[in-house]
């Protein structure tokens, strides 16, 4: 939720888990009570939302990307700031995954190709507003799919971190779509 000062307040709305069902709400008063209305729908798990210090533009994060539109012009075709943020994240092959039961005996192994249970991005940006920081969740809560029992997570290396970015627009993705790890690591602000 982001209250601008111009007598609107901005949603962000999931709308569940899944299909892409989530939705940016402009709720404005108006001496006839509130009235609501959608800006954008169809949106990946929209998440984070937040007016830029200097440019005034409001943010949203979605599961992989992250806009920014004029909120003196609502509605008006967000513009992409960011993409290739971790989303859905392949699992690695020989990862031992979860424990499930297949007719009623219990088995190791998890065949589910894709996985990332935090996928949501919510952010805030420095004081001068030139750099984004962006929360980036672990792919699971005990690095099930991706790490054998003996061994480190690597992936939390740069997943289940903050990372920081130069607040531009990016033509190319931020991270490996099929693993999550950031191209440039020096992003990485902390684990």
């Amino acid at each position: 939720i982001w209250h601008a000062p111009t007598q609107s307040i901005f949603v962000s709305d999931l709308g569940g888990w899944g299909a892409a069902r989530g939705r940016i709400w402009q709720i404005r008063k108006s001496q006839a009570g509130y009235s609501a209305h959608i800006l954008y729908d169809q949106l990946k798990t929209p998440h984070g939302l937040l007016q830029h210090p200097s440019d005034g533009h409001i943010y949203f994060s979605t599961q992989t990307e992250i806009f920014k539109f004029d909120p003196n012009q609502p509605g008006s075709d967000p513009e992409r700031v960011m993409f290739g943020l971790p989303g859905e994240i392949k699992t690695r092959p020989g990862a031992r995954g979860r424990p499930r039961s297949e007719n009623g005996v219990q088995v190791q192994g998890d065949p589910i190709t894709k996985l990332n249970e935090h996928p949501l991005k919510h952010f805030i940006f420095d004081s001068t507003g030139e750099h984004i920081f962006i929360n980036v969740g672990a792919p699971d809560d005990g690095c099930y799919n991706f790490a054998k029992p003996d061994q480190k997570c690597g992936i939390a290396d740069y997943m289940a971190a903050i990372w920081k970015l130069p607040l531009r627009e990016y033509t190319t993705p931020i991270a490996d779509p099929q693993t999550g790890r950031p191209y440039d690591m020096s992003i990485i602000y902390a684990t």
